[in-house]
C-alpha cells in the first residue's frame, strides 16, 4: 500500500499525482493520500476515483511507502 502525498500548488489538480497513482494501480498496488489535501485544495474527486482517500493517521499508518511529490517542502511536510 502506498500513500501518495502530493503538493497541490505544484502539481496543478493533481494532474501528476493521478498519472503516478494510475501506474501503481496498474502492477496491483492500493493507493491511497490523505483526504484533507482534496478538501483544502478544493480538488474534484472524481479525478482521484482510484485513489482512496483517508484521514491523515490511518493513511500513514497503514503504508508500506509514502511518496511525496513536490519539493524539498513538500518532503519535510511529509515527515
Amino acid at each position: 500500500k502506498v500513500m501518495l502525498y502530493p503538493n497541490p500548488t505544484r502539481d496543478l489538480d493533481l494532474a501528476c499525482t493521478v498519472k503516478v497513482a494510475a501506474m501503481l494501480r496498474e502492477d496491483g498496488i492500493q493507493v491511497t493520500m490523505p483526504d484533507a489535501i482534496a478538501e483544502k485544495f478544493g480538488i474534484d474527486r472524481a479525478i482521484l476515483h482510484h485513489i482512496e482517500l483517508l484521514d491523515f493517521d490511518p493513511a500513514i499508518e497503514n503504508a508500506d511507502m509514502i511518496i511525496s511529490l513536490g519539493g524539498d517542502g513538500s518532503i519535510l511536510h511529509t515527515a
